[in-house]
């Protein structure tokens, strides 16, 4: 209703400016920069495995090309990694935020993924591979959500600059998503899977310093 819209938007007016906005935005893009970087790195990621497993041991020729692509039950690999975790992931995230403190639970988050990359580095097989890339893209599909939340929180930016910081944020994430696909496409999955676990140890430094949502 009219009454309640006004009242909604007099709440957000009596919100101050923040000081420190410039700082808040710059932590903000990077916490959702470095979020959008692994997740699509994930996506990327986990069918160029799913083609390694399939050529390793083989040799590729004109009569058995097609055996080495995506196929078959491989597709449901794909739908478990990259559907199922994110779809039980996100209502989890918005659960545990109300219960674990901001930088316990998004440190926790990423040191659980950085060890899921760690053990695919050693190249355990399409199973455990698979496994892992689930646990990682459940992992991160939680902490998407408080990502997504500082977006649009009028707290964390202010009133009169909400529109602003959440624009940049949303920039950052797009940014991200290109830069993650133009990595992916060039390089080895492996290789792609270590710069993903240099930005989990950069994220969690930037965990560690966003000291507002302490």
């Amino acid at each position: 209703t009219q009454t309640e819209t006004t009242s909604l938007m007099k709440a957000q007016s009596e919100i101050e400016p923040v000081d420190d906005f410039a700082v808040r935005t710059l932590k903000s893009s990077l916490f959702l920069f470095f979020c959008s970087y692994i997740i699509f790195g994930i996506v990327m990621v986990m069918p160029s495995l799913i083609e390694k497993s399939n050529l390793k041991g083989k040799d590729i020729d004109a009569k058995n090309c097609e055996q080495f692509i995506i196929h078959g039950n491989q597709y449901l690999i794909l739908v478990g990694v990259v559907g199922s975790a994110n779809i039980i992931g996100r209502p989890f995230g918005y659960l545990l935020r109300g219960l674990v403190r901001f930088v316990v639970l998004q440190t926790a988050l990423m040191v659980f993924v950085a060890v899921t990359f760690g053990v695919i580095l050693t190249r355990p097989g399409l199973v455990v591979e698979s496994v892992m890339m689930g646990i990682a893209k459940f992992c991160c599909s939680i902490h998407i959500t408080e990502a997504l939340i500082i977006q649009f929180d009028v707290g964390y930016f202010g009133s009169p600059n909400l529109a602003l910081g959440s624009a940049l944020m949303e920039a950052s994430g797009k940014l991200s998503a290109v830069i993650t696909v133009f990595v992916a496409a060039f390089i080895d999955p492996y290789h792609s899977l270590m710069i993903m676990l240099a930005v989990c140890v950069a994220q969690i430094a930037v965990i560690c310093s966003m000291n507002e949502r302490h």
